[in-house]
């Protein structure tokens, strides 16, 4: 079940999820980690101490148990309507700050990004669970399903708990125990939207939203034909901007692709055919500047490729490459112009040029 609202200060650097840093200058204040409405520790000191926060739907506590071999060890317990969680956590090091947010309902903010010191997802093992009054914990299932079937087949809408039916998993059509209709299904923390879409005879057929393998915590939006993408899907970051755009036919990449900036300048871009990059691909800074120009075919580097500085904005390396390998001049330049470089190959292998760089194999394009 998730976490109400669990945010980590990480040592240095911006975090991608909002936090509310703790002043510098404050000390942990032992033995209650409560501070201005926050759980605050320092994993590096480790110190015995507890502390607890409530919030509108339940209450979060935090308990130090001491350092070992994996880092700083403590009980993490998370009580949300009614059911509760206590995980054992372990981090090795930064500061933790643990708050609520009466802007909205509470979530685990956190778990959204994994580069932050402490993610229940990551850092914790769940110990025990259960309900409010009721020790035994496990009491419930985690996930329950009620529906109806016909003929041991199950027919109309089924519906998946999570918590002994606190919290919503999912909602599936059937008809004759296939899947036909809509179906939703939802993040166990934040108790959000993960898939939606629709089955036809047991295929994907239609709009669906489901999670992207591109980065973690993004969504791809698109349509599904038998079964298999097809058209053009969208790739969606954790605040919505849009990151890429993908074609695709018959389930494979075909067609135009672009990938962007979290600004929302162009990353990527270049062209599918049958799966494979074809044509010439684009990739720029996150200021705009144009850093290379690869050509493709069926896949493979193949033809002229070259790369720019990102100061001068001036060529300063040409190859050409024949089925993925190096096959003609390799020649670069300074960013003033001159040819500091130039050497021929055959098929992958140095015949002459400048002694002082390397040969270069089938292993290495140029670009970034």
């Amino acid at each position: 079940m998730p976490a109400p609202v669990a945010m980590a200060v990480p040592a240095s650097g911006p975090a991608s999820v909002p936090v509310r840093a703790p002043a510098a200058a404050r000390a942990l204040p032992p033995p209650n980690l409560e501070t201005d409405g926050a759980l605050q520790f320092d994993a590096d000191a480790c110190a015995i101490a507890s502390g607890s926060l409530a919030h509108g739907l339940g209450s979060v506590s935090v308990e130090i148990l001491g350092r070992d071999d994996r880092g700083c060890r403590f009980r993490f317990t998370d009580e949300l309507e009614g059911s509760y969680e206590i995980l054992e956590c372990h981090i090795g090091q930064g500061r933790v700050e643990i708050v609520a947010d009466p802007r909205k309902r509470p979530t685990s903010a956190l778990a959204l990004d994994p580069a932050l010191p402490f993610v229940p997802t990551r850092d914790c093992a769940l110990e025990r669970d259960g309900w409010v009054g009721d020790d035994r914990g496990n009491a419930r299932p985690l996930i329950a399903e009620t529906g109806a079937t016909v003929n041991g087949k199950r027919t109309g809408v089924w519906i998946a708990w999570r918590d002994g039916a606190m919290r919503l998993a999912s909602t599936t059509s059937y008809r004759d125990g296939i899947k036909d209709g809509e179906e939703v299904v939802y993040l166990a923390f934040p108790h959000s939207v993960e898939r939606r879409g629709a089955y036809r005879d047991g295929q994907k057929e239609g709009p669906w939203t489901e999670p992207s393998p591109a980065s973690f915590g993004s969504t791809d939006h698109g349509r599904y034909a038998h079964d298999e993408r097809s058209g053009v899907w969208i790739t969606r970051g954790l605040g919505g901007r849009v990151t890429m755009s993908t074609t695709y036919r018959a389930g494979r990449k075909h067609g135009a692709y672009a990938a962007r900036y979290d600004a929302g300048r162009l990353r990527e871009q270049g062209e599918y055919l049958d799966g494979e990059k074809s044509g010439t691909w684009r990739t720029w800074d996150p200021a705009g500047v144009l850093l290379d120009e690869l050509r493709y075919r069926r896949g493979q580097l193949d033809g002229p490729q070259k790369r720019y500085s990102d100061r001068t904005r001036t060529l300063i390396e040409l190859d050409e490459f024949v089925e993925g390998v190096p096959h003609g001049r390799f020649r670069a330049w300074s960013e003033t112009g001159a040819l500091r470089t130039e050497i021929r190959y055959e098929h992958g292998v140095k015949i002459d040029g400048d002694a002082g760089l390397p040969a270069r194999g089938a292993a290495g394009p140029v670009g970034r």
